[in-house]
C-alpha cells in the first residue's frame, strides 16, 4: 500500500481551472469526479486543502487516524460542534482519486498550482486523509473583530457566549488529553488555530486528539495533576485566591502557574484582547457546565461505543471492527470522567 514515487516538478505549463467560489455542502456523496480545483488554505488553517467540485466546497487534510477520529466523535457526542468528517485510506476508493490528482500530470496542472502540488504531495504519502465540511467561520487568532467575538453580552444565556462554549470544548478537551488548543490544565501556549468562531457567534473545535498516556509509571501523575487542575478551575469547588495578573503580551504563557490567569494570558497573546477576570469566570462556568451537564454522565459503555464507531467508520467496507479498541486507551478516558464526577459529587 506504500505511495508510488511522486515525480519532481518547479512549474506550470497549463492554466489553472477557475477558482468557484466557497459553498457549504454535504460531504457523505462528495462527487470526486467533478473536482475541479484544489487550493492550500491561506487563513490560517496551515495544512489542509479546499477541495471544490461543481456541488462546492469540502476540505481535505492529512488524518491522525484513530486518536483524531475518536476525538471527533467524542466531542461531538459532548454536544459541541465540530465539522462532520469522513476518513480516507488507502483501502477506500476515494483514494483513487487522491491517486489520480497526484499521478495524472494534466490533472496536477489544471487543478493546482506549485504550493499545492506540494501539499498534496505530502497528504498522499499518508495512510489516511479527512474530508470534513467546511466551515464558514474564522480561527481564533484570525478574527476580524475579537473585542466584540470575545465580548460578554449582558442580557443573553450563558450557554449562547463565546467565552462558555470555548469553556465547554476545554472541558472535553480535559478528559482526552488534548493539549493543543487551550492551556488550561497543560502548561503550555495553546494553539488558537484549533478553534473556530462563526459569523454568528457559533463556536467550532477542529483538530483535536485523544492522548492517553501510556506509560504506566506517568500515569497517576497525570491524573494527581488533573485533581490539582479541577480542585482550581471547577466552579463547583471553593475557589482559593487568584494571583494578581502581571503577564504582558508576548510574555511566555506556559510559566503562569495559575490556570486561570493562564488562560487570560492565552487570549491575550492569541488575539490581543484581555478578557478579565470577568471572561476568566465565563470560561470556568463553560467548563464546569460541560463536566456536570455531560462528562458526569458518559459511562465505559458509551467510550467503547465511541471506539466502536471509530474503528467501524475507519474500516467501512472491508473489515469486522468489533472490539479493536486498547482496553488501556477506553480505561484512561474513564478514570479522566470519574475524577471529574468525584470533584462535581464532593
Amino acid at each position: 500500500y506504500g505511495p508510488k514515487k511522486i515525480q519532481s516538478e518547479t512549474e506550470s505549463y497549463a492554466p489553472l481551472n477557475p477558482l468557484p467560489d466557497k459553498k457549504i455542502i454535504p460531504i457523505d456523496d462528495f462527487d470526486w469526479s467533478s473536482v475541479s480545483r484544489l487550493v492550500v488554505s491561506s487563513d490560517g488553517s496551515s495544512g489542509v486543502l479546499f477541495t471544490y467540485n461543481n456541488q462546492g466546497t469540502a476540505v481535505l487534510k492529512a488524518s491522525q487516524g484513530e486518536a483524531e477520529h475518536f476525538a471527533n466523535l467524542f466531542i461531538a457526542k459532548c454536544g459541541i460542534k465540530t465539522p462532520y468528517t469522513k476518513i480516507i485510506t488507502r483501502q477506500h476508493k476515494e483514494w483513487d482519486y487522491i491517486e489520480k490528482f497526484v499521478m495524472d500530470k494534466s490533472l496536477r496542472f489544471t487543478l493546482m498550482d506549485l504550493s499545492t502540488r506540494r501539499r498534496l504531495d505530502n497528504m498522499y504519502k499518508c495512510q489516511q486523509l479527512h474530508l470534513l465540511e467546511l466551515i464558514d467561520g474564522k480561527a481564533l487568532h484570525s478574527l476580524d473583530d475579537p473585542h466584540k467575538s470575545l465580548s460578554i453580552c449582558e442580557g443573553l444565556d450563558d450557554s449562547t457566549q463565546v467565552l462558555y462554549k470555548m469553556g465547554a470544548i476545554s472541558a472535553a478537551d480535559v478528559v482526552l488529553n488534548n493539549w493543543d488548543r487551550f492551556p488550561s490544565f497543560w502548561k503550555n501556549s495553546g494553539n488558537g488555530g484549533n478553534v473556530m468562531v462563526t459569523n454568528d457567534g457559533e463556536v467550532i473545535a477542529i483538530d483535536q486528539l485523544v492522548s492517553p498516556v501510556v506509560v504506566e509509571s506517568e500515569l497517576n501523575k497525570h491524573f494527581n495533576n488533573m485533581s490539582s487542575f479541577l480542585d482550581v478551575f471547577l466552579l463547583c469547588q471553593p475557589q482559593p485566591p487568584l494571583p494578581p495578573f502581571e503577564f504582558q503580551l508576548g510574555d511566555d504563557i506556559s510559566v503562569v502557574a495559575d490556570p486561570r490567569n493562564r488562560i487570560r494570558a492565552f487570549f491575550l497573546n492569541t488575539t490581543g484582547v484581555d478578557i478579565g477576570e470577568n471572561g476568566v469566570y465565563m470560561f470556568q462556568k463553560g467548563f464546569t457546565g460541560m463536566a456536570s451537564s455531560v462528562i458526569c454522565k458518559l459511562n465505559k459503555t458509551e467510550i467503547e461505543n465511541i471506539y466502536n464507531q471509530t474503528w467501524a467508520e475507519i474500516c467501512r467496507g472491508f473489515t469486522e471492527v468489533s472490539g479493536m479498541f486498547d482496553p488501556n486507551d477506553v480505561n484512561f478516558i474513564v478514570r479522566g470522567i470519574n475524577l471529574f464526577k468525584e470533584k462535581l459529587t464532593k
